[in-house]
């Protein structure tokens, strides 16, 4: 038991602790807070109507000329005019205008300068020191050869890096163009392959109804000729007992019927040789003609005269002349009644 309590009094004596200490710490904060708005205060740092106000001091004004001027007379260095260039030009140009107005103040710091340049090009002239650079001027560069190669290198670097880039990006646009036009490809071949074999389809069924269809014609043809057999034997008989006239009549039928076969597997044969006589014919006729001129066909010319004129007839005598159809009438022989 009496550990329990010692524990349980261990615990209170902690947590009373933890309560104490920061208000401490506060407590021990503003003292000090308290401390230093005292000591401002009792050095007049405060005012009395406003507390907590901190007064800064104002610094005074250093302009201690006799000073500088002798600093500037120990820094300065007794130089040739050529080291310094050091030009000195009056500023009559200064009056209150100038002072409130910028873009005369920058106009007279232009005169300035462009009137020091002509004093010094002046006098670097009659120093005779040369001012302008010579056509063949060769100046040596700040740099190193060796740090202008290590630039150089870098710069290449730099340079093929990009192209790297360049080239990788290009085969990335040409792989996705690539794959677009493989898709399409596909879906065309895809396209055309079903076209295809669609037409495979039909050809082959129109190929199969053809063969059905001509094994069906072939099958009525069969069983027509085996009807007539039939028929023509039964009509045999009935010519043996005496029957001719129904027989003629039978023969006939199966001469027509014949004939209608025969029709028929010409017209299924030949279809095909009509269609290349025909493509044939044209393409004769085209190159040949149409067996020959037939217009002016009838009328007759020089030949055809001197075929039909026998010796000593009024057209031998009549050749080489151009006469008229009246003058050969007249000319002619009257005929005997």
């Amino acid at each position: 038991m009496s550990n329990a309590k010692r524990g349980e009094m261990s615990t209170t004596d902690v947590d009373v602790n933890a309560r104490i200490l920061p208000a401490v710490e506060s407590e021990e904060e503003s003292s000090d807070s308290d401390r230093e708005l005292q000591i401002a205060f009792d050095e007049g740092l405060l005012k009395t109507d406003k507390l907590n106000y901190i007064v800064e001091k104002k610094r005074p004004i250093i302009n201690k000329k006799a000073e500088l001027e002798d600093k500037i007379k120990k820094l300065a260095m007794n130089l040739a005019w050529l080291e310094t260039l050091d030009v000195e030009v009056n500023n009559d140009y200064l009056n209150e205008k100038v002072l409130s107005d910028d873009f005369e103040r920058e106009i007279i710091f232009y005169k300035q300068a462009e009137k020091a340049a002509q004093i010094a090009i002046s006098r670097l002239r009659e120093m005779g020191v040369r001012i302008f650079r010579p056509t063949d001027y060769y100046a040596e560069m700040v740099k190193s050869d060796q740090h202008m190669q290590k630039i150089r290198q870098r710069m290449a670097e730099i340079e093929e890096s990009k192209q790297k880039l360049e080239a990788i990006r290009r085969i990335r646009e040409e792989k996705k163009f690539a794959a677009k036009v493989q898709k399409k490809a596909g879906f065309i071949s895809c396209f055309v392959i079903r076209i295809v074999v669609g037409l495979i389809i039909w050809s082959c069924f129109f190929l199969l109804y053809n063969r059905v269809r001509v094994f069906y014609l072939l099958i009525q043809v069969i069983e027509r000729k085996q009807s007539e057999k039939k028929i023509l034997a039964e009509a045999v008989k009935k010519h043996r007992k005496g029957v001719k006239s129904h027989l003629d009549a039978m023969l006939n039928n199966a001469r027509r019927i014949q004939d209608t076969e025969v029709g028929i597997k010409r017209s299924e044969k030949g279809r095909m040789r009509e269609k290349s006589k025909r493509f044939r014919r044209m393409a004769r006729d085209k190159k040949f003609g149409f067996g020959g001129q037939k217009k002016r066909s009838k009328k007759n010319d020089k030949n055809s005269f001197e075929e039909f004129a026998t010796p000593g007839s009024l057209a031998r005598r009549l050749k080489g002349h151009h006469f008229g159809t009246h003058v050969l009438k007249s000319r002619a022989k009257p005929r005997k009644r």
